[in-house]
């Protein structure tokens, strides 16, 4: 699993999609709204192929 957390191009399998998750709650809890954004928007390619759950805490964090 090879990811970098400060180019979040590499967003490119659904089992990324976790950890980008939680770089995107650590974002939004520092008050950096915009570049949680970037990352939950990616995570929407792969809305049907992550876990549920993982699914509607995305939504959630959008809201």
């Amino acid at each position: 699993l090879q990811c970098a957390l400060d180019n979040i191009t590499t967003l490119e399998e659904p089992d990324q999609c976790t950890l980008f998750y939680n770089m995107a709650v650590l974002l939004y809890h520092t008050r950096q709204y915009q570049a949680g954004l970037l990352i939950v928007e990616k995570l929407f390619r792969f809305i049907g192929q992550i876990d549920e759950t993982l699914s509607w805490k995305s939504c959630l964090l959008l809201s």
